[in-house]
């Protein structure tokens, strides 16, 4: 028991540095495509700025308005951040590797992913502020309509892989990435998730040129850093999702595992595991690490959608594409004879 335990702390620790370094590596590449150096002085190369960053947000005073519900104020950031890492207990990094392997862990992402909504629902609710209020409105409508779209594409994978197990789902990808067939879907869920995670140019619950700071207008220190945290989890973990549903997950595709081993001339049965735990980690990142460059690529590149073009880009476009895909994909198994899989 005391081993699990230290085993998800350490897990959760790793997982709480990616994030911090992930605000470096965005600030730093939005620089480089501006022509500007970017943090340079906190460290080599400005490794060392999240850590400073933290330090300096968590040792500020928390100010609260004085109208606000202070107790919801407090607890809003912590429903966000507890959440969005929940959904980290069923992605796999290795076939085996993971908190919880269950047999419904899509469906365990998708509620997840909806729960976590109300942390900005109630902060916006309880700010006393028109701000705050405007822009947890235009949260509501806008991630629950690309929720939608992200369920829609999920319910077509599963029909491709008759089966809830994010697992089963890798395996499946074993001899051809489900992004191949199902180009247009890939696209759209990656749309879906850069507005799921309210990132540009979908940023309309911050907007800070019209709503100040949108929900996190009067956050300040802590309750703001975890807010933070939570926004830039959601991106590695929506990056995630893509490359199990799309990219094979963690199966190396470049070199077979044994064919690697066979080069180190390596015996040992703990030296081959770790080896194989390590290239398939590798694997995994090095997809997920390039959609997400995707994400901080098309921040620099797009300017913000106005909220009608944003409301009617789901509705209007990607919805009644993925309704006709979704009642073609049936019909296609139906001719190939694809539903015996099913019995």
């Amino acid at each position: 028991m005391l081993y699990n335990l230290i085993e998800i702390l350490v897990f959760l620790v790793l997982i709480l540095l990616s994030v911090a370094y992930l605000t470096v590596a965005e600030r730093k590449t939005l620089a480089y495509m501006q022509r500007r150096l970017g943090p340079n002085v906190v460290g080599y190369y400005g490794q060392l700025m999240p850590i400073a960053d933290a330090l300096k947000l968590l040792l500020k005073e928390i100010i609260l308005v004085r109208e606000s519900d202070k107790l919801l104020i407090i607890i809003s950031p912590i429903i966000a951040l507890c959440f969005a890492l929940l959904s980290w207990s069923v992605i796999p990094l290795s076939p085996g590797i993971a908190i919880g392997d269950i047999n419904y862990s899509i469906l365990f992402l998708l509620v997840i992913g909806s729960l976590g909504v109300f942390g900005t629902l109630l902060v916006g609710w309880s700010s006393n502020s028109k701000f705050t209020l405007l822009a947890s409105i235009r949260s509501t409508a806008q991630l629950i309509s690309y929720e939608l779209i992200l369920t829609t594409n999920i319910i077509i994978c599963i029909f491709l892989n008759n089966t809830l197990n994010i697992n089963h789902f890798i395996d499946n990808q074993q001899s051809v990435w489900l992004f191949l067939p199902l180009i247009p879907i890939a696209i759209c869920n990656y749309i879906a998730s850069l507005a799921e995670t309210s990132r540009p140019p979908f940023d309309n619950v911050e907007a800070e040129s019209e709503l100040v700071s949108g929900h996190m207008t009067e956050l300040s220190a802590s309750p703001f850093v975890l807010f933070y945290l939570t926004e830039y989890n959601n991106i590695i973990v929506m990056c995630f999702i893509n490359v199990i549903l799309f990219f094979g997950g963690y199966i190396f595709d470049i070199l077979p595992i044994n064919y690697i081993i066979s080069l180190f001339n390596i015996n040992n049965f703990y030296y081959i595991y770790y080896i194989e735990y390590l290239l398939y980690v590798l694997n995994i990142s090095i997809k997920v690490i390039i959609l997400v460059y995707g994400f901080i690529w098309v921040r620099a590149s797009f300017p913000r959608l106005r909220y009608d073009l944003l409301v009617n880009l789901c509705w209007v476009i990607l919805l009644p594409l993925l309704f006709g895909i979704i009642l073609i994909i049936p019909n296609i198994l139906y001719i190939f004879d694809s539903f015996d899989l099913y019995t």
